[in-house]
């Protein structure tokens, strides 16, 4: 059962009947009562398209379909790309409204990525492979095997009354268990083989130590905590209530200091200083082109790829929304969703203090662009201005450790 199911099992109830292990049947239903075609809730196991060349052309021509649709009609496939890219550019000129054109955008990208990629599904999925594969050489006839012998020891241990019956089960519960025995002796081996032939020979046992040092990443279960009040969570609703709240507190004025309040009443004044210049075309293709592939997307699901192949058919388009942003001074409300993940920090899996994870929130592709595009500019101001002092060695490109300690170093000796 995978975790798209889970949401339409009902009417579950254990069976009266025996199995023939140490564990309880269960009955349940799927279905009863839901539409499986129809899901309102959010994906539990988040999702992220998986982009291919072939992938692309196919979302190039969907989405220029689907944009030119409302301007050229039938005609969009006897349209340039050009003459398109160049009608959308200017209807972002003309739409006053910025959610309004964001919100076009965003849903002709879903439906077009829809169409063309592949939903790879990022987390919780269920594996092919054993649960309990815990070591390399482990197979899927070793945990039929396991389960087989679990099972014929319980109806051995069961059997009292019939004494041939139940000497027939300890003979079989015997031959299992040494078959079991010699499959794993005969695995063992090899697999240890292989390890010394494949590890390097300069840090052999680098995964051993990470094992004995429990450093291996595994998925922590999400526990109870306990809240300011001294008392624990009693369910996941209430526990994941608390962590938004320690981990993401709303933004209220009354606790705002001295400087909290400058900083708001500066948004406030008038700006009478000249409008910074129009981001170009080339601005967002660099940006676009220097985001790397492995980067996590946020809740859309949409990789940088994606933007990549959008680039190269609509780059005037994708450049005019930057544009209405900057012109507007509106910073769309649908690029400021992002799914909070909570991770647990090391060594306090058994903590039922919040302060045990630390939160990340994937941001959408989109939203990195504009944002990255603004970063490259107040860097070039900074620096190109000397507003920079040059003792600041953290936090900026090409200047690391080494610098602070080079300029003691020049310090003292002089």
């Amino acid at each position: 059962m995978n975790n798209q199911v889970v949401d339409y099992v009902t009417d579950w109830a254990i069976h009266e009947e025996e199995s023939c292990s140490d564990h309880k049947i269960i009955k349940y239903g799927i279905g009863k009562g839901r539409d499986l075609g129809q899901t309102t809730r959010l994906n539990k196991a988040g999702t992220r398209y998986r982009a291919t060349h072939r992938g692309t052309e196919n979302f190039q021509r969907t989405f220029v379909q689907i944009m030119g649709q409302p301007i050229h009609g039938s005609n969009t496939v006897d349209t340039g790309i050009e003459e398109i890219d160049e009608d959308l550019c200017q209807g972002v000129r003309t739409v006053p409204n910025t959610e309004e054109i964001v919100e076009e955008f965003q849903e002709a990208l879903d439906k077009a990525c829809k169409s063309s990629h592949r939903l790879n599904r990022t987390t919780m999925t269920t594996k092919k492979e054993p649960h309990h594969k815990s070591v390399p050489w482990w197979t899927q006839r070793l945990t039929i095997l396991r389960k087989k012998v679990n099972a014929q020891s319980v109806k051995y241990q069961r059997t009292k009354g019939d004494t041939v019956l139940r000497e027939q089960r300890k003979i079989r519960y015997l031959t299992t268990k040494a078959e079991y025995a010699t499959i794993i002796r005969k695995g063992r081996l090899p697999s240890w083989k292989e390890y010394c032939t494949m590890t390097s020979a300069t840090n052999p046992w680098n995964e051993m130590h990470k094992i004995a040092a429990g450093r291996r990443k595994q998925t922590a279960p999400t526990t109870t905590l306990r809240q300011k009040d001294g008392k624990l969570a009693t369910n996941l609703h209430e526990t994941l209530q608390y962590m938004i709240q320690e981990l993401t507190p709303e933004d209220n004025q009354d606790n705002d200091n001295a400087t909290h309040k400058a900083n708001r009443a500066a948004t406030q004044e008038t700006i009478d200083t000249a409008d910074d210049q129009e981001i170009s075309v080339q601005e967002v293709k660099n940006v676009v082109a220097n985001m790397g592939g492995k980067k996590a997307p946020g809740e859309d699901g949409i990789p940088s790829e994606v933007y990549k192949g959008l680039m190269e058919i609509l780059p005037c388009y994708l450049t005019a929304i930057y544009n209405k942003c900057l012109k507007t001074g509106i910073f769309p409300k649908r690029w400021g969703k992002a799914v909070i993940i909570p991770i647990i920090k090391p060594g306090q899996e058994r903590s039922d203090e919040v302060s045990k994870s630390h939160p990340i929130s994937p941001l959408n592709t989109d939203r990195k662009v504009l944002e990255k595009i603004m970063v490259n500019r107040i860097n070039h101001h900074v620096y190109s201005g000397g507003y920079m002092n040059e003792n600041q060695y953290g936090f900026r490109p090409q200047k690391s450790t080494i610098d602070a300690t080079m300029a003691i170093k020049d310090y003292v000796q002089q």
